[in-house]
């Protein structure tokens, strides 16, 4: 039942629903069902992730054909409507696709299929039990968040030796699996690398409270961006709040901030690119052989040897909730309250939502 994955153009249309009968619905729609008959393929709609400025996210079941067939796993559709696209998002959704499908990382989510119907594309990813970090608030230890760290961490060192900018590194993009080990997800502004010479970009593309001072500033910026949100969003983790302004980073000494977190922290939110840790030959080496990340067994967590350091005292990661949504009502977890200190006027270039850059912004080419 599987499709191959999402290619360009004549391919996206040759699994299109372009041969359904005219009483046939869109796939996804507004219906408990999802058809694809093209495909032979069918998913029941379990519930509502979320939403976003393109799209949204509903968690799905595959249904097989056959009597007795089983039902299959469960996974997370991306709908993304085609409406809502201006021509350089709809790039970036095929730039997403084409990512997704030539990477395989243990901490980065998985694309199982991907679809083309009249109004819709459709992408059927992992589904990660345990939500997003701004779920785990309030419940991290000092070990849990260097594990997640180092987790994140070892993604984007995968990602950039594939020459992929990743740009979007934050708690709503960092899921949990099921086992409690995390997952990087949402790769709508992330970019190749490999054919530019130089090995860096200029584009203003990002979620504001996370992007490093040369993001926003018109500059040529590369791997290291990707580094300065991490510490941002380490920094969030550890105290519960933002760093204010990106030009002059606060470190707070509250929370579950140590000598060693702050040390880390204040290296690689160093407002000048090329003094801050992770930049230079040794890159992300730098980073993982700082003392906070002694005792951090990085080619075990790369294994997944052993649970992952989210776990409840049920020994999941899953939701409180879960199972009610699975058998067809959702219900939503509230997340930690936390507070993130927005920029200050020095930095006033950026105009965004907290979500992503402005759609025009998001929508300037590289």
């Amino acid at each position: 039942l599987r499709l191959s994955f999402l290619q360009r153009q004549s391919e996206l249309r040759s699994i299109s629903g372009a041969g359904r009968q005219s009483s046939m619905p869109d796939i996804v729609g507004d219906l408990d069902e999802l058809v694809c008959p093209s495909a032979n393929v069918r998913y029941a709609k379990v519930g509502l992730l979320g939403r976003g400025g393109t799209g949204d996210v509903f968690l799905v079941r595959q249904l097989y054909r056959g009597a007795g067939a089983e039902e299959g796993p469960l996974s997370a559709m991306k709908r993304i409507s085609k409406a809502r696209l201006q021509p350089a998002q709809r790039e970036r959704v095929l730039e997403e696709c084409e990512i997704l499908k030539n990477i395989s990382h243990p901490f980065i989510v998985r694309l199982e299929n991907a679809y083309e119907t009249q109004h819709y594309f459709l992408l059927e990813m992992t589904y990660a039990g345990g939500g997003d970090l701004t779920y785990w608030m309030g419940r991290f230890t000092a070990a849990t968040a260097r594990l997640v760290s180092a987790e994140v961490l070892l993604a984007l060192e995968y990602l950039h030796e594939q020459s992929i900018l990743y740009r979007d590194v934050k708690l709503e993009n960092t899921l949990v699996a099921f086992d409690g080990h995390v997952l990087l997800a949402d790769f709508g502004v992330s970019k190749r690398l490999f054919g530019a010479t130089t090995c860096s970009t200029s584009t203003l593309v990002g979620t504001p409270e996370y992007m490093a001072p040369e993001q926003v500033t018109g500059e040529a910026y590369s791997f290291e961006v990707d580094f300065w949100a991490l510490a941002v969003m380490l920094h969030e983790v550890l105290t519960s709040m933002g760093i204010g302004s990106r030009l002059a980073p606060v470190i707070c000494d509250e929370g579950l901030i140590d000598g060693l977190s702050a040390d880390l922290l204040r290296r690689m939110l160093i407002p000048n690119r090329t003094e801050r840790l992770g930049h230079g030959p040794d890159g992300i080496n730098a980073i993982k052989a700082h003392a906070y990340f002694d005792g951090v067994d990085f080619q075990a967590l790369l294994r997944r040897e052993g649970p992952g350091p989210l776990l409840d005292d049920r020994g999941t990661s899953e939701q409180p909730g879960a199972e009610a949504m699975r058998g067809g009502c959702f219900t939503t977890c509230s997340s930690f309250e936390y507070r993130r200190l927005k920029t200050g006027s020095s930095d006033s270039s950026v105009s965004a939502e907290d979500t992503n850059v402005s759609a025009e912004g998001r929508a300037k080419q590289d």
